[in-house]
């Protein structure tokens, strides 16, 4: 019952996101970030955060890798082409900037992954549940339209890889590399 009511209101808030994106918008989806993931690990017990396959991390970390610096040229070359690239950030960025972006990633990847990819393909099927959680993530994630593209891409392909191996650190790892240069270059 609470999963399903969890999964309607992301789904109203999604809509939401296409109107409206101020202050009490980034409230509500830090916290559906922070504690959607800790309830549903809570509940559920078939949760693969702390029982994981070595050989399938490594392969998710690796594949994550790879597309993730792929889909970094793609940004920077979009970047270039808009000339909307801040290097003042680059110089500036700080420990605390960088933490700040991997806990966001690793919550996006939990919350997304987790929560919205396992029930989209419960309540559908494999293809079209990575779609549509592709599509709630790239929405949500607050960049310009044509980095949404590349995060919906990205999504994809990390959704593709996760609901192979249940690994969720490379996916992390790959919207932390992702994240990072969005951060630096807007």
């Amino acid at each position: 019952m609470l999963e399903k009511i969890l999964f309607v209101l992301l789904i109203l808030f999604t809509m939401i996101r296409f109107v409206y994106s101020g202050t009490i918008f980034t409230t509500i989806y830090t916290l559906l970030l922070i504690f959607v993931p800790l309830i549903y690990l809570w509940k559920k017990k078939g949760f693969y955060l702390f029982n994981f396959n070595i050989k399938d991390s490594i392969q998710s970390i690796g594949l994550n890798t790879g597309i993730s610096v792929v889909f970094v040229c793609i940004i920077m070359f979009i970047s270039l082409f808009f000339n909307n690239i801040n290097w003042l950030n680059l110089l500036s960025i700080n420990f605390l900037d960088i933490l700040k972006i991997l806990v966001i990633a690793f919550f996006q990847e939990m919350f997304f992954r987790y929560f919205v990819q396992e029930n989209m393909v419960k309540y559908t099927n494999k293809i079209l549940g990575i779609l549509l959680t592709s599509l709630i993530f790239a929405i949500t994630a607050f960049p310009p339209i044509s980095i949404s593209i590349i995060y919906l891409i990205m999504s994809l392909y990390i959704g593709w890889i996760f609901e192979n191996t249940k690994d969720i650190y490379g996916a992390t790892f790959a919207n932390f590399i992702v994240s990072l240069i969005v951060f630096v270059m807007v």
